[in-house]
């Protein structure tokens, strides 16, 4: 038998040039095994995860601090070609081919255990689900060897979940899970070298944290010049799909696959991502003992996944993708149509997704429905027009271009395009509405029509057109059967919210009493919704935060008792709740209801709605010092199907703000040009509109034009806009400075008197905001170090920065220079860490005048959002939240009250943007891992 020396193992990857992130955890954990080995304490382990996941990096990068601590190192790898050559892959492992190598099982496993006596052995097999079994078998010998030998065994393999563990191989298993957002979002960042931008990070959401295909993305990207670096930021431009020559790439790595299976996996990604097994029997002509098998073969387990039931799924979207695009185009419409049949007609859909994937394979055979496509369309027409309105539109669409007019299946198909048109925001939504209107004789149509043109022509802000059709609607439809009744107290509610919008309280606030009245005995929950709706918008002009509150929840509970009927609403509430809360300073609270009602929106496809998440979600993270994830969902925001006619305002005031917040003044000024002819409107309108006053007067100030800039803010001030105006407490603080700049003190101390009457309990920001004004009036710094207290508890940097800079100059301003300039170092480093260039230059002109300049700096201030933004504190919190503990224990441990450390777990969500401790705990887990040797690399 050949002499045990050290062999030369074949060359393996060393991953140097990729980079490495998301496996610490695994490769520490191998790291240590290597240790008890090299003690005589040996180890096998299984390594499993998807293909890409990043498990040869794993095993090379452990094969090569193996070499180093001096270990004998074997790699070998099993393929699929050579799957029927018996101990191919152990072969390979002990040397190159032509080499005197051990051949047979009993050579092999002597020639290990006397390598293991000269020096601690590492033997690795990658690709173990292609291994023969002979392979396997050798395998659980040298297993065996582990347990009073320093022998090291790594092999790995696909994870599949039906796949059974291999007897005495592997007591130690580990899973490569997909790599968490973060670490995408780190690994995109080093790979396109900047920052990466909205739609770049939307894009790779399809690799479903796979770090091979991310690299494939990323290389493919800047290959065909599709990714471009602006201002730090990588992105892509809009309306970029994953790049054919990816997905060309992606196809390739399936070529070696039987054609058969090929062909049904093609037919599965026609399917869907997520498809059942009989459906593709069905499409295949196949009997299910054929196909089953085929599904199920040991190459397929890390393409498809179980999805429950009867059903599989593609592990990973872009294989699905690579797959679907290798079918020619003229036979995937002739499939898609064939695939509509069968789950349209010949399953008789037990539910609504079985209805939403024949309504998207209808529109994918790219023809008009004609007989049985016809009826089905028509049998579920409210249920597409809710849930997938956007392939419903264009299903209608080609129905009524195509079918004659005297079908009398054309009033149901005219209904619901316009109510789709609506869902979706299309700006012809009236003029269908219209013509839908004119069209209509049953009196449930008519009230149909009458209702969805008053709502279209609500969002167009049309507001007097929309009232008239209202109470037109409400008398045309009144009477005393239960219909009529019905019909008639849902007009009254949609006059009270038209009545709303435009200001009028007092007249609506009575007929919303009214509506509840009638659906007591009614039971109608789109009449409660909108009363709902309105009684919160009322309250909160009375600053009654908490009533507003519980308006918002009624109307919430209905939307979705409504179930279907009223998905729109229910976004609709959520956001206006979220919005809320982050008013009263319960942040998570907020964003947690924010992402439901985003989650509802995208299920639903409610475009119109989800620009006014989109938008309260940009405010949300502005507040909280977020204006990266900020200016993000402003990117995403698709203003041509605005839920309203002002919410584009207030998307490009809020991106200006932020813009000039940075010192990024030709961007800001570019934004606010493309609003510059919108007045400030009065009603409805109105409470979304500070961000849009503070930006113009930032920008005025800015340019050395304090007067203007006060100017614009002074809207504020005036009679009867307190109602409306529900954020004019941001804006009383910046009228004092800016007046008391100008030398008109009693405008200074107007905005004093108003910021004392915002002033409630259940909304201590306002106090804060009205100890500002009070502490700038009367040069006392005593408020403002009230307002500093609060700030300083909150998530509301800017505020905190502000009320600095407010008690630097009023430090000055008494004569104490040092301690002015202490105070303005803490407000300049909060602006540095908001990335707030443009606020930073304004104090130190500002405080120049005072005769105060920063002194020298010491540290760099910590980032405003990230696991880096977290203090020392609030990391040790983190860690004991991944251990399970409860507030009371880290607050035991810690020394701490529940109370400081509630409000520490507060910041850290804020921070991490996260809505959840499950949440904090993840990332915890992840973050604080023992130190380990930076290695960077991929599959």
């Amino acid at each position: 038998m050949t002499d045990p020396t050290p062999p030369v193992a074949p060359t393996t990857p060393t991953s140097e040039e990729e980079p490495w992130v998301g496996r610490d955890q695994e490769l520490a954990r191998l790291h240590g095994l290597l240790g008890e080995t090299a003690a005589g304490a040996g180890a096998a382990v299984v390594v499993e995860g998807a293909p890409g996941s990043g498990k040869s990096a794993l095993l090379s990068l452990t094969a090569r601090e193996a070499r180093r601590r001096g270990f004998h190192v074997l790699c070998g790898a099993a393929d699929e070609l050579g799957r029927d050559v018996p101990l191919l892959a152990l072969r390979e492992a002990l040397g190159p081919e032509g080499a005197d190598v051990p051949a047979e099982p009993d050579e092999i496993v002597a020639y290990v255990r006397e390598l293991t006596e000269r020096a601690p052995t590492l033997i690795t097999v990658d690709d173990l689900h292609f291994a023969d079994s002979a392979t396997v078998l050798v395998g659980q010998r040298l297993a065996a060897l582990t347990r009073d030998r320093p022998l090291m065994l790594i092999a790995s393999r696909w994870l599949a979940p039906a796949r059974a563990a291999i007897p005495g191989l592997a007591p130690i298993h580990l899973r490569l899970r997909p790599l968490a957002r973060q670490e995408v979002e780190q690994l995109l960042r080093q790979l396109a070298g900047a920052a990466p931008g909205p739609r770049l990070t939307a894009l790779a959401r399809l690799a479903e944290g796979s770090p091979r295909l991310l690299n494939d993305l990323v290389a493919t990207l800047i290959a065909e010049g599709s990714l471009a670096t602006v201002d730090g930021i990588a992105d892509v431009a809009p309306g970029t799909q994953a790049p054919p020559r990816l997905l060309a790439t992606v196809a390739s790595r399936l070529a070696g696959l039987p054609s058969g299976t090929v062909s049904a996996l093609r037919l599965a990604a026609l399917l869907g991502p997520r498809f059942g097994v009989e459906d593709l029997a069905a499409l295949a002509g196949r009997d299910l003992s054929v196909l089953v098998p085929m599904l199920t073969e040991r190459e397929v387990a890390g393409i498809l996944v179980d999805a429950g039931g009867s059903h599989l799924g593609f592990r990973n979207p872009l294989v699905r993708q690579a797959l679907y695009a290798d079918i020619p185009v003229a036979i995937r419409a002739l499939l898609h149509h064939q695939a509509a049949q069968i789950l349209a007609r010949d399953r008789a859909p037990a539910d609504d997704a079985v209805a939403d994937e024949a309504a998207r394979h209808l529109r994918d055979a790219r023809e008009p429905p004609e007989g049985w496509a016809l009826d089905w369309l028509v049998d579920h027409a409210r249920v597409l027009t809710v849930r997938v309105p956007v392939i419903a539109l264009e299903l209608f669409q080609r129905a009524v271009d195509h079918a004659p007019n005297n079908d009398l299946r054309m009033a149901v198909l005219w209904k619901y395009l316009s109510a789709s048109a609506h869902r979706i925001g299309r700006r012809d939504a009236v003029d269908l509405a219209r013509r839908f209107q004119a069209q209509a004789a049953d009196p449930d149509h008519r009230a149909f029509a009458d209702m969805l043109l008053s709502a279209v022509l609500l969002r167009d802000g049309r507001t007097e057109e929309a009232l008239e059709v209202a109470e037109r609607g409400e008398k045309a439809h009144a009477g005393e059967s239960e219909p009529q009744r019905r019909r008639a107290t849902r007009f009254l509610g949609l006059r009270a919210r038209v009545l709303c919008y435009q200001g009028r309280y007092a007249d609506a606030e009575p007929l919303a009493a009214e509506v509840l009245e009638r659906t007591g005995s009614l039971g109608d929950p789109t009449a409660v919704i909108c009363a709902n709706h309105v009684l919160g918008r009322v309250r909160l002009s009375r600053r009654d935060h908490l009533g507003a509150l519980a308006a918002l929840d009624a109307g919430l509970a209905a939307s979705r008792s409504a179930l279907r009927l009223a998905s729109d609403l229910e976004i609709d509430f959520g956001a206006a709740r979220a919005l809320l809360l982050g008013d009263l300073d319960r942040l998570p609270a907020a964003m947690r209801g924010l992402e439901a009602a985003r989650t509802v929106g995208q299920r639903t496809q409610a475009l119109a709605a989800l620009g006014f998440v989109q938008v309260a979600g940009a405010s949300l993270h502005y507040s909280a010092g977020r204006w990266d994830v900020a200016l993000g969902e402003l990117a995403a925001f698709d203003e041509q199907a605005a839920a309203d006619a002002w919410l584009p305002a207030q998307a490009h005031g809020l991106a200006a703000l932020i813009l000039a917040h940075r010192g990024r003044d030709d961007e800001a000024d570019e934004r606010l040009a493309r609003v510059a002819d919108v007045p400030i409107p009065s009603g409805g309108p109105l409470s979304r509109s500070a961000h849009l006053l503070m930006a113009r007067a930032l920008r005025a100030e800015t340019d050395g034009r304090p007067a203007d800039a006060l100017a614009e803010l002074a809207v504020a001030l005036e009679p009867g806009v307190a109602p409306d105006l529900e954020q004019r407490y941001l804006l009383l603080p910046e009228i004092v400075r800016l007046a008391l700049a100008v030398g008109d003190e009693a405008c200074a101390e107007a905005a004093v008197r108003a910021a004392e009457t915002e002033v409630v309990a259940a909304a201590p920001a306002r106090a804060a905001a009205a100890q500002r004004c009070r502490g700038l009036l009367t040069q006392d710094p005593g408020p403002l170090l009230t307002a500093l207290e609060y700030y300083r508890r909150i998530p509301r940097p800017l505020e905190l920065a502000r009320t600095w800079e407010d008690l630097a100059a009023v430090t000055a301003a008494r004569g104490d220079l040092d301690g002015a300039r202490a105070h303005l170092n803490q407000a300049v480093d909060a602006y540095v860490a908001l990335g707030a260039a443009g606020e930073t230059a304004r104090a130190d002109a500002r405080m120049r005048v005072l005769g105060v300049r920063r002194g020298r700096r010491r540290a760099a201030p910590r980032p405003g959002d990230g696991w880096e933004a977290l203090t020392p504190t609030e990391v040790k919190v983190a860690g004991l939240v991944a251990k399970g503990r409860s507030n009371r224990e880290i607050a035991v441990t810690l020394s701490l009250s529940p109370r400081t450390v509630q409000t520490h777990v507060s910041h850290i969500l804020v921070k991490l943007g996260f809505g959840s401790r499950s949440q904090i705990a993840g990332e915890a887990a992840v973050r604080l891992l023992p130190a380990t040797p930076t290695h960077t690399g991929r599959t």
